[in-house]
């Protein structure tokens, strides 16, 4: 299976962009431009998916000569979570039944929850456990 078929394509471009963040040399800022060329990512697409990461405190940012983007902690120490959670509603905060449902938990589940529900799970638990090191070639 490909990853792409699993995950939205703002979520595979955010991962993209992370990966290649985290093999850039420590502290060095790359521009917008620079990561949309080398993760292979529509420059004017990714400039709001470099937005919103910075916003969920994965990448920081500088403006300016001399700016761009680098990680705000070490690779070692971002999950998958952080990078994919502000894109992917069924891992993020945002906890709607995928089949539709108005209501639908532990309390009172629809006919899919309890199957759905280990699906999920182990899906965040791999996001939670797996760091950004892990998939970048950085994992030192």
């Amino acid at each position: 299976m490909h990853v792409s078929s699993i995950l939205t394509t703002t979520s595979e471009y955010a991962l993209r962009a992370a990966v290649y963040l985290a093999n850039q040399v420590d502290g060095q800022r790359v521009s917008g431009t620079q990561i949309a060329k080398n993760a292979d990512v529509p420059r004017k697409y990714l400039s709001r998916v470099l937005a919103d990461l910075v916003r969920a405190g994965v990448l920081d940012s500088t403006r300016g000569k001399g700016g761009g983007f680098q990680l705000a902690r070490r690779a070692q120490d971002i999950p998958l979570f952080d990078i994919l959670s502000p894109f992917e509603p069924v891992i993020g905060n945002r906890r709607s039944c995928p089949f539709g449902q108005n209501v639908c938990s532990d309390d009172t589940p629809c006919a899919g929850h309890y199957k759905w529900k280990t699906v999920r799970d182990a899906y965040s638990d791999f996001l939670h456990e797996t760091f950004l090191s892990d998939v970048s070639g950085d994992g030192i």
